[in-house]
């Protein structure tokens, strides 16, 4: 339960309710967006901090604050690669294409290749991505049950997600602080493609795959290129 003595004071229950709303935000992007002075919001993070209401986790660039008992540390260890603006791309590009290469990635996003090589070296130190074996020119995606045809080009290593659904439902859950107007549509399309109930899907399917193709190749200007 939560102490509401401590959230009392109208500064500190924003703070706290901002938080909760955006879960990895970072200090920077809080005082922004709320408008108090750092020195002030240091304070008031320290006490909610003490007091065990939200927690905090570190990465090379930023300190990023999380609401205790929301979020578990693997989350929160995923959402801090999902709010930088390439992991997510990577991270969204195998999640919609089930597995890929760090040559079709760098080729899709239009990165250098050893800034993707970095990316997916830091995602598979910590478990978010692991590699897959490709055999016969066939990827076996257990988690969808299918077979995925892919041609296996010199001695790539082609990549996976360990956990689609956890990276799927953070997706959900922080639709609207984590994605951008391009890939939102593509968490709607596989949300609304995956839903077992038809009434959920689209009505104008050919219209939706166009839009959604459309705002695909914004995100991957190259996504047929590996």
């Amino acid at each position: 339960m939560i102490d509401k003595e401590i959230l009392d004071l109208e500064i500190r229950r924003k703070i706290f309710d901002f938080i909760n709303k955006h879960p990895g935000i970072h200090i920077r992007k809080i005082s922004r967006t709320l408008e108090i002075p750092k020195s002030t919001l240091v304070y008031h993070l320290n006490y909610l901090e003490k007091n065990n209401l939200v927690s905090e986790n570190s990465s090379k660039k930023y300190v990023r604050y999380y609401v205790c008992n929301k979020v578990g540390i693997d989350n929160k260890t995923v959402l801090n690669f999902l709010r930088s603006k390439t992991s997510r791309n990577i991270i969204l590009h195998i999640l919609f294409n089930v597995a890929s290469s760090r040559t079709q990635i760098s080729n899709s996003l239009n990165k250098h290749p050893t800034t993707v090589a970095f990316h997916l070296k830091k995602m598979q130190e910590e478990g978010i991505i692991k590699p897959v074996n490709v055999n016969n020119g066939e990827i076996y995606a257990n988690n969808k049950k299918l077979i995925i045809e892919r041609k296996l080009i010199g001695r790539e290593i082609v990549f996976k997600l360990v956990d689609p659904k956890l990276i799927y439902d953070l997706f959900i859950t922080n639709y609207d602080s984590l994605l951008d107007k391009n890939s939102k549509i593509i968490i709607d399309f596989i949300k609304k493609c995956d839903s077992p109930d038809p009434n959920k899907k689209y009505k104008n399917l050919d219209s939706t795959i166009d839009t959604m193709i459309d705002n695909y190749f914004e995100l991957f200007p190259n996504p047929y290129c590996i």
